[in-house]
C-alpha cells in the first residue's frame, strides 16, 4: 500500500479503533465489577480449606463467574483489535516489525477465551459433584449454608468435646476431596492453552509498543507503558484486581487514535514515514528554516532602520538668560 493509501486508511479507521480500546477499558472494568460478589467470599492462599471454599464459593456464584468471563473476553477480543490498528499503522512505516505479529492478535485472545471457558467448565463440573447430596460426607448435607461454608464454625457448634477430633479428621477428608476433584478437571490442555494464549497477547503487546515508539507513533512514555503492560499480562500485580495500567495504556490509545493528543500527535501520523516523536524542548522550539509569524521572529530577522535623531532645540529659558547677559 503506498503512504496515500495508508494515510487514507488510517483516517478512516481510526475512529473505530479508538471506540475499540475505549469498549476494552468499559468490558474490563465491568468483568471486575460483576464478580465482586464472588471475590468478597473467595479464601485465601494460606486459608487450610482453599479447596473446600472455592467449591463452595464457585457453585453459589457461577453464574456471576460465567458473566464475568465472557465479558473479559470480549475486552479481550476488543483491545486486540486497537492494537492492529497501531500494528497495521507501524508495519507500514517499520518494516522490521514481524508480520507474524497480526496473526497473533487473533490467535491470541482466542486462546485465552477458550481457557477461561474451560476453566469455568471444570470447576462447574467439580462443584456439582463436590455438593451432591451423594457426593460426600453428612456435614455436606448441612441444612445452613453458612455451616457449609465454614466446617470449624459447624464442629464447635453441633459436635461435642470428645467428638471434635472426629470432626478435625472429617474436615481434612473434605478437604482432601475437594483438592482431588479440582485437579482432576483442571487438565493439561486447559493449562497449555492459557499459557499459550497469555503468553502471545504479551508479547503482541511488547512488540507492537516498541515498534511504534520507535516508528514515532508512539511517545516514548506511552511505548514504555505499552513493554509494561505486556510485562503485567505475564507477572500480573494484583491476580484478580483491575489491570489499571493496561487500562491507562488503552484510555491514551483511544485519545491517540482520536487525533486530541495533549500537544499534537507525533509528524509519523502525518507524513506516513517514521519520524521520531518531538520531545517536549523541541515543540518549543521554532522549526528550522521556517517562517515564524510571531512579532518576536519578525522583528529577529532583518534589524530595521534606527530612528534619526532630531537635533535639539535651545529652551525659552536659556534665551532669556543671554538676553540679560547681554544687556
Amino acid at each position: 500500500m503506498d503512504n496515500q493509501a495508508q494515510l487514507s486508511w488510517e483516517a478512516r479507521f481510526g475512529r473505530l479503533a479508538a471506540a475499540s480500546a475505549l469498549a476494552a477499558i468499559a468490558f474490563q472494568v465491568a468483568s471486575f465489577l460483576v464478580q465482586l460478589p464472588a471475590l468478597t467470599d473467595s479464601p485465601g492462599r494460606d486459608d487450610p480449606l482453599r479447596y473446600r471454599r472455592t467449591l463452595l464459593n464457585f457453585h453459589e456464584h457461577s453464574g456471576v463467574l460465567l458473566g464475568s468471563a465472557i465479558t473479559q473476553a470480549i475486552g479481550t477480543f476488543l483491545a486486540a483489535g486497537a492494537l492492529f490498528y497501531l500494528f497495521r499503522a507501524t508495519r507500514h512505516r517499520r518494516r522490521e516489525l514481524p508480520q507474524i505479529v497480526q496473526w497473533l492478535l487473533v490467535i491470541a485472545p482466542v486462546l485465552v477465551t477458550i481457557a477461561v471457558i474451560s476453566n469455568w467448565v471444570g470447576l462447574q463440573d467439580a462443584a456439582d459433584r463436590y455438593t451432591s447430596p451423594s457426593g460426600g460426607s453428612d456435614m455436606r448435607a448441612t441444612p445452613s449454608q453458612e455451616q457449609r461454608k465454614d466446617v470449624a464454625s459447624f464442629c464447635r457448634t453441633h459436635a461435642r468435646p470428645d467428638a471434635r477430633r472426629r470432626c478435625r479428621v472429617a474436615r481434612g477428608q473434605q478437604e482432601a476431596v475437594a483438592k482431588e476433584l479440582v485437579q482432576d478437571n483442571q487438565g493439561p490442555l486447559g493449562a497449555a492453552t492459557l499459557f499459550g494464549g497469555t503468553i502471545a497477547l504479551a508479547f503482541s503487546y511488547v512488540i507492537i509498543a516498541l515498534n511504534a515508539m520507535r516508528a514515532g507513533l508512539l511517545s516514548r512514555f506511552m511505548g514504555i507503558l505499552g513493554i509494561i503492560v505486556g510485562a503485567l499480562i505475564v507477572l500480573p500485580l494484583l491476580p484478580q484486581g483491575v489491570p489499571i495500567v493496561q487500562i491507562f495504556w488503552l484510555g491514551g490509545l483511544g485519545i491517540l487514535f482520536l487525533g486530541v493528543w495533549p500537544g499534537g500527535r507525533g509528524p509519523a501520523w502525518e507524513t506516513g514515514e517514521p519520524t521520531p516523536w518531538p520531545t517536549a524542548q523541541q515543540r518549543g522550539r521554532p522549526e528550522p528554516g521556517g517562517s515564524s509569524d510571531s512579532p518576536s521572529a519578525r522583528s529577529g530577522d532583518e534589524p530595521g532602520p534606527e530612528p534619526e535623531e532630531e537635533p535639539a532645540r535651545p529652551h525659552p529659558v536659556s534665551k532669556k538668560r543671554k538676553r540679560k547677559r547681554r544687556r
